[in-house]
């Protein structure tokens, strides 16, 4: 089998010139110039599929690279490079664009960070909406001590959480949406079990019955799932560290996979190198109001993230909110 037909090949199955120099046991500047006049031959000859190479060659190649043994093949991964992709520049459209909104609170809310977050999404337009958990906070449901100046009952906080959810609805008819249970959610199923154990299994009782979820067309993610899109992991989150950026690296280290997570109220997007890939974690912020009665001066911040995919491929950007004020897409959204 001649070097040019192996290089052929090689290159058809995206190895660059490091992997083939190595495979041909040459230099990098001599698999450039093979690869150069592989090219020349395509261009000449545009009949010629490399597909269509004969079956002995793909063996010869396969060889160099896999073998079996008693049914199982065992794959020799070579060094990934970034630089040794086609030339061509290729243009698209992004096949998905994803809004993520965590730990609202309502009615405890910041309405003015809402305000923003609407109206730039507004111009956004996605395609779909991930209120990523904590979107109640039920605090007349839970288990803490309770400030007595907030009167307010359970109904009051489901009814003025659906007609908040509701709004985002109309306003978005096109989108899709979908809602993860968090933690402040779960505080119904709590409460039902300690105080009412033999409610806990009936269908009306359970919060995505209560807010009319499905009426609405929402999707309801227990606590129990997680969703994935892609390559990347929504989940609301368990792990809590003092740091930003910290509590989404031990989500990743927990699941092995690129992760984004609410739950802590930072704004956060870390990239993470591997043999096997490259992985993100991000946290997504909050839109709730900062005066909370068990924490003096919360290190929380204002924002959501946007997500625009290709196939399995993301890209994440993240909106802060800062002194209500939001610059984004050539435009600053401000009060």
């Amino acid at each position: 089998m001649s070097r040019i037909d192996k290089v052929m090949l090689m290159m058809k199955q995206g190895c660059g010139r490091r992997t083939i120099a190595k495979a041909l046991n040459t230099t990098e500047w001599e698999a450039r110039r093979l690869m150069s006049s592989v090219m020349n031959q395509v261009d000449t000859c545009k009949t010629k599929d490399i597909k269509e190479t004969d079956k002995k060659t793909r063996k010869a190649i396969d060889k160099d690279y896999c073998r079996k043994e008693k049914g199982t093949i065992v794959t020799v991964i070579s060094e990934p490079t970034g630089s040794d992709k086609g030339s061509e520049l290729l243009k698209r459209k992004a096949g998905l664009k994803v809004a993520v909104l965590s730990d609202i609170h309502y009615p405890y809310e910041d309405a003015q960070a809402l305000k923003l977050t609407r109206e730039y999404l507004l111009d956004y337009q996605p395609d779909m909406f991930i209120l990523n958990g904590d979107i109640l906070d039920c605090y007349s449901i839970s288990r803490y001590d309770k400030n007595p100046s907030r009167n307010i009952d359970f109904n009051e906080e489901l009814e003025y959480a659906k007609t908040k959810i509701r709004q985002w609805v109309d306003d978005f008819p096109d989108a899709e949406f979908k809602m993860l249970e968090g933690n402040h959610e779960e505080r119904l199923k709590k409460y039902v079990s300690s105080n009412a154990a033999a409610l806990f299994n009936i269908k009306g009782v359970k919060m995505e019955h209560l807010l009319d979820l499905d009426i609405l067309g929402i999707e309801w993610i227990p606590a129990s799932h997680e969703l994935k899109i892609g390559n990347l992991l929504f989940t609301h989150g368990h792990l809590a560290r003092k740091h930003a950026g910290s509590s989404a690296r031990g989500h990743y280290e927990s699941y092995g996979c690129s992760v984004l997570i609410g739950h802590i109220h930072r704004l956060s997007t870390a990239w993470k190198r591997t043999k096997m890939g490259d992985f993100c974690m991000i946290e997504n912020g909050t839109l709730c109001d900062f005066n909370v009665e068990y924490m003096k001066f919360p290190d929380w911040q204002h924002g959501f993230t946007t997500i625009e995919f290709d196939g399995a491929d993301f890209s994440p950007r993240q909106h802060a909110i800062v002194d209500y004020k939001l610059i984004a897409d050539g435009k600053v959204y401000v009060l």
